[in-house]
């Protein structure tokens, strides 16, 4: 198979289902570190209550009885470098390293969940709404107020009882509309790439990108193809056909043809920035955010985009990390 494009089999494989929750703080409060893990680790901490268990560690995960059918150890115990099976997204109130809360205040983020996930969708919403979210050390708490369901073109589907959720809530990322822009005729030859949470791109040798004017588009397609590819894999038992010749072969043709598209030094505003971590405060993890402005030949390409935008690029996805968007710049 000769890529002519950056259009790849198996993102039609993929399919989502993008759930919204709003809580509300039971008291006034403070957390100094990124709310995405604190988030994660919450649920994490729901879910597994949720099916009876009373400790906080995996180890007693891995020797269950009852694992096979267990919400919390198919969602967030896979270990290793699997993909996990969601992406946890926040808005933009709560994506800096400070966040204050009133008595009462609101806490809105979005869950898209793919694979096994989306067979679990009605425990994990039951499991959300009946206790509460406890976050950072004051161990502040939250109750859900409402939750639903995010359609295709981003309006909000209320769900009173979790009987509602059905097969049509669930879409394919790549048969979204460019950019939440509505129906685009012609060639795209700019976008926005926005970055909204700190990413970690692998780059030489293990090392991970600091220097924005190295995102090449080049660079995030390889990085959006490696993503896709990995989840379709794993979730949706894509497999390559080996008559097609080499997978890797394949995947490095459709990042070189991505040469094409240039990134424009201004007025990009990307940076990498670090992150502060509450259990681990001498490693240094951080990661790339901010504007990107690709361009060339961009239409090819938006299939990538769409799906990337709904799983999360780089590590820690399902921590808050590696939100994405863009749009279209008209020009």
């Amino acid at each position: 198979m000769t890529p002519c494009s950056g259009t790849v089999p198996w993102l039609e494989k993929i399919l989502v289902i993008r759930l919204r929750f709003f809580y509300s703080a039971s008291s006034k409060g403070c957390i100094t570190w990124p709310l995405g893990p604190e988030i994660r680790g919450s649920i994490g901490h729901v879910l597994k209550t949720s099916q009876g268990c009373v400790q906080d560690n995996n180890v007693d995960c891995r020797k269950c009885l009852e694992k096979a059918g267990c919400v919390y150890i198919k969602n967030f115990d896979r270990g290793g470098h699997k993909p996990k099976c969601f992406h946890l997204k926040t808005g933009p109130s709560f994506r800096s390293m400070k966040t204050s809360f009133t008595k009462g205040g609101t806490l809105q983020f979005d869950m898209v969940c793919f694979g096994h996930t989306i067979r679990e969708i009605r425990k994990i919403l039951l499991a959300l709404r009946s206790s509460p979210l406890f976050l950072g050390k004051p161990g502040l708490k939250f109750y859900c107020e409402e939750s639903g369901c995010v359609a295709p073109d981003g309006g909000f589907v209320p769900v009173t009882d979790v009987g509602e959720v059905n097969e049509a809530m669930i879409f394919r990322p790549v048969s979204l509309q460019p950019g939440g822009n509505g129906q685009v005729r012609g060639q795209i030859s700019c976008i926005r790439f926005e970055i909204h949470t700190p990413t970690e791109i692998s780059y030489i040798k293990q090392r991970f990108l600091q220097d924005p004017a190295k995102l090449s588009f080049e660079t995030l397609v390889r990085k959006m193809i490696g993503r896709t590819e990995d989840v379709a894999r794993h979730f949706f038992n894509f497999q390559w056909d080996k008559n097609k010749g080499s997978l890797q072969e394949y995947k490095n043709a459709v990042s070189h043809n991505a040469r094409d598209v240039i990134l424009v030094r201004e007025p990009n505003d990307g940076r990498w920035q670090q992150v502060p971590q509450r259990n681990k405060q001498d490693k240094k993890f951080g990661g790339l955010v901010g504007s990107f402005v690709y361009k060339g030949n961009l239409t090819p390409y938006l299939g990538l985009l769409n799906t990337i935008c709904c799983l999360g690029l780089g590590k820690n996805t399902i921590s808050g990390f590696g939100h994405c968007s863009y749009q279209i710049v008209q020009e």
